[in-house]
């Protein structure tokens, strides 16, 4: 078997390998709602990859970037789509952080006449991009001014996501809770005095728009680095052929 055949060979095995892989690293990641969990299973199994020399080191190290990137998304998306809504008013909801996703059992608003912004970076360095976090009370149709506010609808970055303001317009019946990790951002927004411990965030949208995103975001990055994959080894399995065959040639002639 002649030099570029092999290494032809060496990229579907490794390719075919590394395909396996992420679909074990998306379905841990997706079970466990677990970006870490995903990824270090993809890395853990994949190690017999590199056996396989520069192909299987690169193919290893794909999967694993894919299932890290895609796993952004992918944990979210199984985090919301994992259970059932439960049916509970805007007070039961805020006193129950376990409940990931709730249909609201009274008539609830956003106030974004109410709404409040602070920009700042997550880590405070310089190459750390700004967000502009902004938050909006939600409250019943019987809400009165002066009334405690338990429930607030969160915005990540309004400076660039207008629907955050669009989707605050719109009723809806059912609420999703932002990530543990993003709740911070936001509590530093309510009103002082407010029992944090009694106070939910959520995404004032159908769960169904936020999902679609969260997918859409995943299939962006398997297509993106699935093509990158393709194309870069399509490329240097050309020019070892380019190369396989001007030593034949030198070797004719001599």
């Amino acid at each position: 078997m002649s030099g570029t055949s092999q290494q032809v060979r060496e990229f579907v095995l490794v390719t075919a390998a590394a395909a396996a892989l992420v679909g074990l690293g998306v379905a841990v990641t997706y079970q466990s709602c677990s970006l870490a969990a995903g990824t270090g299973a993809t890395l853990v199994l994949g190690l017999p990859l590199v056996l396989r020399g520069v192909w299987g080191g690169f193919g290893l190290a794909g999967a694993g970037l894919l299932v890290f990137l895609g796993g952004m998304p992918l944990a979210e998306y199984g985090r919301i789509t994992g259970g059932e809504p439960v049916a509970l008013s805007l007070a039961e909801f805020a006193g129950r952080p376990e409940v990931e996703r709730a249909t609201l059992t009274e008539a609830a608003r956003v106030d974004g006449s109410r709404a409040v912004k602070v920009s700042h970076r997550h880590d405070n360095g310089k190459a750390s991009p700004r967000r502009d976090h902004a938050v909006a009370p939600v409250v019943p149709a019987s809400w009165q001014p002066g009334e405690p506010v338990q429930v607030f609808a969160a915005c990540y970055n309004v400076a660039i996501d207008r629907g955050c303001s669009d989707a605050w317009s719109v009723a809806s019946d059912e609420l999703v809770r932002v990530p543990a990790d993003q709740a911070a951002c936001y509590r530093e927004l309510v009103p002082a005095g407010t029992n944090l411990d009694a106070v939910a965030f959520v995404v004032w949208d159908r769960p169904g728009s936020h999902v679609e995103a969260l997918w859409a975001r995943w299939v962006r990055a398997l297509r993106v680095i699935g093509l990158s994959w393709l194309g870069l080894g399509t490329l240097i399995l050309i020019g070892r052929a380019v190369s396989d065959r001007r030593h034949e040639r030198a070797l004719r002639r001599g």
